[in-house]
């Protein structure tokens, strides 16, 4: 009678970092705020941040000195666009609160936040006749 041991199966993969964590929640948090339509890395694919082999667009996470993470977020705005100081810190209320939440509230850094594009709706703009 033979005993065969299943094979190791695929590898886990790793729990995400804090750094990983907190640029995903911040990245949420953007996109469920009125008046965001989305979140855009960049021309030169700058406003990223790496999660065990997936890529975060729209939002770098930078490791400061101190061990909290400065987030810097680059969003897209849905027209008609609110007023983007209001919009900017509409967002950075959300993540606030939801790093505190998710118990990372001790290593949000600064927030900061541009504005890559403004989405237009359907049927406005574009080329004419």
């Amino acid at each position: 009678m033979s005993t065969a041991r299943p094979g190791p199966g695929p590898t886990p993969l790793a729990a995400p970092s804090r750094r990983a964590q907190l640029a995903r929640l911040a990245r949420e948090a953007a996109l469920a705020t009125v008046g965001v339509a989305g979140a855009s890395a960049g021309p030169q694919g700058r406003f990223a941040t790496g999660d065990r082999g997936e890529v975060l667009a729209g939002v770098l996470a930078t490791a400061r000195r101190d061990a909290a993470f400065d987030l810097e977020l680059n969003l897209i705005v849905s027209w008609p666009a609110p007023p983007l100081h209001s919009l900017a810190e509409a967002v950075r209320e959300r993540v606030v609160t939801a790093a505190g939440r998710a118990g990372l509230g001790d290593v949000l850094g600064p927030i900061g936040i541009s504005f890559a594009d403004v989405l237009e709706p359907a049927g406005l703009g574009g080329p004419g006749p």
